[in-house]
């Protein structure tokens, strides 16, 4: 009767953090890869931009993305070596999940570029009422929010050795913070979609081949980035 107890609460109590089986290798790959990204843009922003006097500062995000991902993806590796260490397992999340915010906020700080680089003074550079000025403010300080509630999800949901009622409040907060950022997310991208409509209906304005090539980019990101953050909200 005692072994069958036993047998039972070792099945229901699972010391592993993980709701899925963490590949080593996959880590390792994501790891270089990212490294690469981070050398890659400390060398545009930093060695490149200095010597052709160049100050493009909305692009520095994309440095300490790609050097937050390494740095997340490192300590994965770490964790799904010892799959029971919460510190670990906190960290690596924490850090994966924090980075694309710092993507978006290039793309925030792009899109008004953008705007004031290609359409006229005035009312047509407004978007639901909002100037250029202040655009970029409320979707970085919106995802600020975001990022913060994210955070208090999951200091909710550790302080409860993610087990219990602790864990499925901290679930809910963490949902609560992800839903908060794709919804704003989901904004900026109508706000570009009608950026485009508004500059190739016009007569006036025309965007130029380094433009478009630039707007291409910035659309292209920005589907990755909505991926990027369906994944974790479809997860939970």
């Amino acid at each position: 009767m005692s072994n069958s107890n036993n047998n039972t609460s070792s099945s229901t109590d699972d010391p592993h953090l993980y709701f899925y089986s963490p590949s080593t290798a996959a880590a390792v790959v994501f790891s270089v890869l990212y490294l690469l990204l981070t050398l890659w843009h400390f060398y545009i922003n930093f060695i490149v931009a200095r010597r052709r006097f160049v100050k493009h500062k909305y692009t520095i995000p994309l440095f300490v993305a790609a050097l937050i991902s390494t740095v997340g993806w490192v300590v994965r590796i770490l964790s799904v070596r010892n799959d029971t260490s919460i510190p670990l397992y906190a960290t690596s999340a924490s850090l994966i999940v924090i980075s694309p915010i710092f993507v978006c906020a290039s793309l925030y700080l792009l899109l008004t570029r953008l705007i004031r680089a290609t359409l006229p003074n005035g009312p047509a550079q407004s978007f639901f009422g909002i100037k250029p000025s202040w655009m970029g403010r409320l979707f970085i300080t919106s995802d600020v929010f975001s990022f913060l509630t994210q955070c208090s999800g999951s200091g909710i949901a550790s302080s409860g050795n993610w087990e219990g009622n602790l864990k499925d409040v901290g679930t809910n907060v963490l949902l609560v913070g992800l839903a908060l950022q794709l919804a704003t997310f989901t904004v900026f991208l109508t706000v570009m979609v009608r950026f485009v409509r508004r500059v190739t209906r016009s007569r006036d304005t025309d965007f130029s081949p380094c433009v478009k090539k630039v707007v291409i980019g910035a659309n292209i990101a920005s589907c990755f980035v909505q991926v990027r953050y369906l994944i974790p909200l479809s997860a939970l």
